[in-house]
């Protein structure tokens, strides 16, 4: 799925904004395709009378919005209800699609609210949103069951990701070892040694792995993803241990540290 397919309805004199994103959609296809994308960003503020007298004035789809705003009425805490009739009567999804989608608005529902969060927090990290993705992580981190460590591990790892996307090197650091303090598995080993070795000292790196317990496999395979991963960035060194010095320049030069 793409924007970019024809409009069976053409397009809005106004687009539908979505305050959450600062996005501007123009075309029915435009808002299926954003809605089925980041269905843990839809809220009130979107799936409400604000939108389906968008869908009226724009488009005339009176019929439609009146059947969505009925279910509405009928369970305001149903998204699967509201939604669902927009995603079947425009014609943009395949009956597969749309089972598909039915479930998983069904079980965002259902989910519990520090779940709800997490979902919020990393589709606002997709999309780039990252100052608001980290006060869902907060709330993630806040309402989950404090002896839920694998959730608490998930969401310290996810957090930092979208910090090192924002450059707060630091700040990622810390999360990803509060993800493995919590865990204790080797993929959060992996992530927070990977992101160490990449931004710090070899010495430091060295040790920390040395503390961690790190076998030499799990060094050889970070030290080869690495080097994959910025095959295309630098000429091909020699070894994975030469690609460490371009990457430690190029993220002092991005920090400015």
């Amino acid at each position: 799925m793409g924007l970019n397919r024809l409009s069976r309805t053409g397009l809005a004199k106004k687009p539908f904004y979505v305050k959450s994103t600062g996005l501007n959609l123009w075309s029915v296809e435009e808002l299926c395709f954003f809605l089925s994308s980041n269905l843990p960003l839809i809220d009130s503020e979107i799936a409400g009378t604000r939108l389906t007298r968008w869908l009226t004035e724009e488009f005339r789809l009176t019929a439609l919005a009146l059947r969505m705003e009925k279910a509405a009425a009928a369970d305001r805490s149903s998204l699967s209800g509201f939604l669902m009739p927009l995603f079947s009567d425009t014609g943009y999804f395949t009956a597969p699609m749309l089972k598909k989608l039915s479930a998983s608005l069904k079980s965002l529902e259902a989910a519990p609210a520090h779940v709800r969060y997490l979902k919020k927090a990393d589709a606002l990290t997709d999309n780039r949103l990252f100052g608001e993705a980290m006060e869902y992580y907060r709330r993630a981190e806040e309402t989950a069951d404090p002896g839920d460590r694998a959730f608490l591990a998930r969401t310290a790892h996810n957090r930092g990701v979208a910090a090192a996307r924002m450059l707060e090197y630091d700040e990622a650091m810390k999360e990803f070892r509060k993800a493995l303090e919590l865990s204790g598995s080797r993929e959060d080993l992996k992530t927070y040694l990977t992101a160490l070795r990449i931004t710090k000292p070899a010495d430091k790196y060295a040790a920390e792995a040395e503390e961690a317990g790190a076998d030499d496999g799990l060094i050889r395979e970070i030290d080869e993803e690495i080097f994959r991963a910025m095959e295309k960035k630098f000429p091909l060194p020699d070894s994975p241990a030469e690609v460490i010095p371009h990457l430690r320049e190029e993220f002092h030069r991005e920090s400015g540290t």
